[in-house]
Parts: structure tokens; sequence; C-alpha cells
């Protein structure tokens, strides 16, 4: 059996939403060989227990599912049997395993779906030169980096649906700089997000 893990990126915009399932916005098409084959079945297991399966029959031409409509074929089954997933969420991850039966046997692909969800960023400071830098709400956790180098303390909490928020503090040493900045990685980006501040004359 074929495995592989496929990573889904949620905009920001999406997840502050909470999107409705008719919204368009993301669409997402799991990939299965475009075989000769009697049957094929797409066989769901999501992360939260619930289980479902798409699967057509070609000698009858006849269409069965328990899916949800977010969940169908991305066209006619016996052109092209890729599912399509419309306005994935965090309710989508699981396994999606495609099975096809053709006259040399029967055949399975499997896909791992994990969705990436970015942080909120926001860098803010105190009158003692303690610098906050804050990555909330993200799946999975991001990564924090100062400049210039100094003391720092992060602070991982997990919530529900394994999102995280980090929290790091910095203590500001230097007297030749006024300017420090936090450094964010998450794998939802393609690159780190760089957010700056200045202590001014604050003492």
């Amino acid at each position: 059996m074929a495995r592989k893990l496929l990573l889904l990126k949620i905009p920001s915009f999406a997840w502050n939403m909470l999107l409705p399932v008719a919204t368009d916005f993301f669409l997402s098409v799991l990939n299965c060989p475009p075989e000769s084959y009697d049957l094929i079945v797409w066989n769901i297991e999501l992360k939260n227990g619930t289980n479902c399966h798409i699967s057509y029959m070609s000698k009858n031409d006849t269409t069965e599912r328990n899916c949800t409509e977010n969940m169908n074929w991305l066209s006619r089954p016996d052109q092209r049997p890729d599912l399509r997933i419309q306005s994935p969420q965090l309710f989508s991850e699981g396994t999606y395993k495609c099975s096809v039966v053709t006259i040399n046997g029967t055949f399975s692909y499997e896909t791992f779906l994990s969705i990436l969800v970015p942080p909120k960023v926001s860098l803010t400071h105190s009158i003692n030169k303690t610098a906050v830098c804050k990555a909330a709400a993200s799946k999975p956790a991001a990564t924090i980096s100062w400049d210039p180098p100094g003391h720092s303390a992060n602070v991982e909490e997990t919530f529900l649906n394994d999102m995280y928020t980090v929290t790091s503090r910095y203590h500001y040493t230097s007297t030749s700089e006024d300017e420090v900045s936090c450094s964010i990685f998450h794998p939802a980006w393609n690159e780190s997000r760089v957010l700056k501040i200045s202590f001014g004359n604050t003492n």
C-alpha cells in the first residue's frame, strides 16, 4: 500500500472566521491513480473518530456514499477517481484511503491529511526592557528567536484540537542598541515573520 503525508495550510482569515461549510475559499484534491477498475472506494477515517466512505462501481455505473457534502468526487468517477474536499478545516484531519479493484487485484493508496493553522503574532515591551513576543492559536506550535541574542524564556500552552500559543519573554541588556526583533517560524509560512520594537528612552 502506498502512503503519503499531506499538509494543508489554512489562511489566517479562514481560521478566524470559523468558515461555514458552504464557503468555497479553499479546495483540496486527494489523488487516486486513474487505472482501469471495476470498483473504487474512498474510506475516510477522521481524527475525531468519524468514518465514512464514497464508492463507485463501473459495471452498473452506481455510486454509494455516506460522507458529508464537502467530500465528493472531483468530477465523474469513471473518468477521474480523485476526491474533492471543499473548505477543509481541523475536523478534516485523518486518513484517506483509496482502494481500487482491477482485474489484476486490489490496490490501495493512503494519505494522512494534516491541517496547518498559522499563529496570530504580536510584540510588546514594558518599561523595564522586557519584550514579549507571542504566537497565538497555531497548529503546530511556532518557534520564536530573538536578535540581538539575550536572555529569554518561552512558555508553550496547549489548547483543544492541538492548538498552541507560545509566549517568549526577552530581557534586553545591551546598552549600544535600543531595538530588538523577534522571529517567528511556522510551517504554514514560506518565510519567518520578523517583528521589531524600539525601547526608545525607557529605563
